[in-house]
């Protein structure tokens, strides 16, 4: 699948077989000895461009969390590299020539956008070096800029026809098939508030929670198993909680009352959550999510699900044991945070 205008293609990703060096990045610089040594390793069983996959939200603090790769026809056997299968993902993406010092710029104006579109980013954006990488001349450097998109929609999807068959799932999603990856944001956050709010008419609450909160990004595997860790290490959740508390810039720390733990999101713009003057700046500045900053406080606040899944997958991967979410507050009607109850299941508690 690929969808084109005149500067952005929309295109799907097919897996490949990848040899990689994964290690924090400091500098740019730093990929010249991985690549090179990629090179001297794979040899002959290289098939395809160099690039690299950013991989965010992995509790990496100092630089950042980088594959270096190239594809291969297969399996590399040797210690300094590692293999796997890089999935397949759809993303939108940009083609540029020239220095690698023009990149910021040229990520920042393919993720706006993409905001445009209200698509919401993947975790794990790409860069391919189709000539290079690093040429002798930086003006001769060839990148395509990779933003991957989180499949929302898919998800959405799915979960409607596991909880409410597909009879329902047709009639929620009607008018769906007339969107593109290229449809401007406040048409695409129309059709999700009347999609949410047929959802509203025909589900229990319990069945919107096991619906939308699978439509959240995946965590990275790596936070799991570090804050799982935490856990297991004396299986005491409040000395978890005060890990937890301390890993991110939470406006109100998460925190425990008997069975119940208290967790509001981090905002994702904090500078200007503390700067915003009217509800409308305070849901753009909380909100990581392009289709809430598309819709604003016109959203039903069952969509907030979403960011109860964020947690979900979290809690319930850290105690081994399914457990409720229930919305407490949400910036989206009228909230200064958005904050959820976690319903801790019996016998985790000492």
């Amino acid at each position: 699948m690929s969808v084109v205008n005149a500067k952005y293609e929309y295109k799907r990703i097919e897996e490949q077989q990848i040899a990689f060096i994964r290690k924090p990045l400091i500098k740019r610089d730093e990929l010249k000895e991985r690549f090179d040594t990629l090179q001297r390793v794979c040899k002959e069983q290289i098939s395809g461009s160099a690039l690299i996959i950013y991989h965010f939200d992995t509790g990496v603090t100092e630089g950042l969390d980088v594959e270096a790769a190239y594809p291969v026809t297969g399996t590399i056997d040797s210690e300094e590299v590692s293999n796997r299968i890089l999935e397949r993902v759809e993303a939108m993406s940009t083609v540029h020539r020239g220095p690698y010092g023009e990149l910021s710029n040229v990520w920042n104006t393919l993720r706006n956008f993409s905001n445009s579109k209200a698509l919401a980013h993947g975790l794990s954006p790409r860069e391919v070096y189709l000539e290079g990488p690093f040429c002798e001349n930086p003006d001769d450097n060839v990148t395509e800029l990779q933003a991957t998109v989180h499949d929302w929609d898919k998800r959405f999807h799915s979960s409607l026809g596991e909880v409410l068959g597909s009879k329902v799932r047709d009639e929620i999603l009607q008018g769906y098939d007339e969107l593109t990856p290229f449809t401007n944001a406040e048409e695409r956050a129309d059709w999700t508030i009347n999609a949410i709010k047929k959802l509203d008419a025909k589900a229990t609450e319990d069945e919107k929670y096991q619906i939308i909160s699978k439509c959240a990004h995946i965590r990275p595997k790596e936070e799991i198993e570090q804050l799982k860790a935490v856990y297991e290490k004396n299986h005491d959740v409040d000395e978890f909680l005060e890990y937890y508390a301390n890993s991110l810039p939470f406006i109100e720390k998460p925190y425990r009352e008997g069975s119940i733990i208290y967790q509001s999101k981090p905002p994702a713009d904090p500078e200007a959550y503390r700067a915003a003057k009217s509800q409308h700046e305070l849901i753009q500045a909380a909100c990581f999510c392009p289709i809430i900053k598309a819709s604003l406080d016109r959203m039903p606040r069952s969509f907030c699900y979403c960011g109860a899944g964020w947690a979900r997958q979290m809690f319930e991967s850290v105690f081994g044991q399914p457990l409720k979410i229930e919305i407490l507050e949400t910036v989206i009607d009228g909230g200064r945070l958005c904050k959820y109850a976690i319903h801790l299941p019996e016998g985790i508690l000492k």
